[in-house]
């Protein structure tokens, strides 16, 4: 119970941060008694905190149907570890491509680090070919330094990759185009307008060097994951939908896997 509070309570945070208010929950009580019907419950729960946020409870299939059909009808998802895996590979896949989405592992607390990755991982399959997409990890860095604070630097990288998404001249392969990693990587470094980190000076030099003006290409799938649906064909609204979803360790123990 008190690991389904933790992560209700974030993400009607989250939710009532967002100009629609919305949360829904994926569920699947229907079919697994236990477990489902104790997590339909404690969101129940948790929703009494937060009057002015709507809550939707939505069979994970359902939901999985309409994130297909009808995106615009969703904003933000609270899950478990299994359906937001799930779920945020089709966020991902009908936005154009799993190297598109980054993925944070949050510990809203802070007593330790968060982390921060594209939600594909590694991509082993492809690697030294020179043809993966870099905007995750791009992104993913961006969501660091938001969580870090930097705002507006966050936002100019977010710029950037809209820019990106949007010139249809260069994509890589799984885009649909004939783009290398580093063509699509410098387009984005090029289209990315200066930035100031506020916080900078009295972090490490490792860590200045590594976030940098674009960002790491750090982190996990679990957490907050925002995803985009598509405005228009070619160009994804990149501020769309946002996920929560629990880790393994999270959901059971009531701990970040961190």
């Amino acid at each position: 119970r008190r690991a389904i509070e933790r992560i209700a309570r974030y993400a009607f945070r989250i939710a009532a941060s967002r100009p629609r208010k919305m949360l829904a929950s994926a569920t699947k009580s229907n079919a697994l008694q236990h477990s489902m019907v104790l997590w339909d419950e404690v969101v129940v729960d948790v929703a009494k905190e937060f009057p002015d946020v709507e809550l939707r409870k939505y069979h994970v299939d359902a939901l999985a149907a309409r994130m297909v059909t009808h995106p615009q009808t969703l904003d933000v998802i609270v899950a478990s570890n299994l359906f937001g895996d799930i779920l945020t590979d089709i966020g991902s896949a009908i936005s154009g491509s799993l190297g598109v989405a980054p993925g944070g592992n949050i510990n809203p607390e802070r007593t330790t680090p968060s982390m921060f990755e594209p939600i594909h991982g590694s991509a082993p399959d492809i690697a030294g070919k020179g043809i993966a997409n870099p905007i995750a990890a791009i992104w993913a860095g961006a969501m660091m330094l938001q969580h870090l604070g930097e705002a507006a630097a966050h936002d100019r990288i977010l710029q950037a990759i809209e820019g990106v998404l949007g010139d249809e001249r260069i994509k890589t392969p799984d885009l649909g185009g004939r783009a290398t990693c580093g063509c699509m990587l410098t387009h984005a470094a090029n289209s990315l307008p200066l930035v100031s980190l506020s916080t900078s000076a009295g972090l490490p030099s490792s860590l200045r060097a590594l976030i940098g003006p674009i960002g790491p290409p750090a982190v996990l799938s679990s957490g907050v994951l925002k995803m985009s649906g598509l405005s228009r064909p070619s160009v994804p609204d990149l501020r769309n939908w946002s996920m929560i979803a629990p880790s393994v360790s999270a959901a059971v123990l009531g701990r970040p896997e961190s």
